[in-house]
């Protein structure tokens, strides 16, 4: 993977072509709308986050403990927990989010809590 330049004025620096600055779209010097780069961030991450994420999955693999993995988008938690299913055959992968009812997720949880080597991904 390249080394990447990271502007902190930036959002979704992650490494697309499309990049929003406030700044610069308020003064004039760029056209691209937040939405824009939000977009051009979500393409990105769907194409590579099995290359994003392998490195840190074969680590979480390698673990004995209990692991929670936490994420802020749905579409990226479904991803990671597809991903991960596949990765680690034989261990336990969980999977919560927000639709996930409140007695489900407490199943889930005391099935976590039973043995090591569990990732939940919330």
């Amino acid at each position: 993977m390249k080394s990447i330049d990271y502007d902190t004025k930036l959002l979704f620096s992650l490494n697309t072509d499309i990049k929003f600055n406030a700044d610069a779209v308020a003064n004039g010097e760029s056209d691209v709308m937040f939405n824009d780069a939000y977009i051009a961030e979500k393409d990105y991450f769907n194409k590579w986050y099995k290359d994003l994420y392998k490195p840190a999955f074969e680590y979480l693999i390698s673990l004995k403990s209990n692991t929670l993995m936490l994420f802020d988008r749905i579409d990226i938690g479904t991803s990671l927990y597809e991903y991960a299913k596949e990765l680690y055959k034989d261990k336990n992968v969980y999977y919560i989010d927000g639709s996930v009812d409140v007695h489900d997720r407490e199943d889930i949880r005391a099935k976590f809590e039973q043995s090591d080597g569990n990732l939940l991904i919330a």
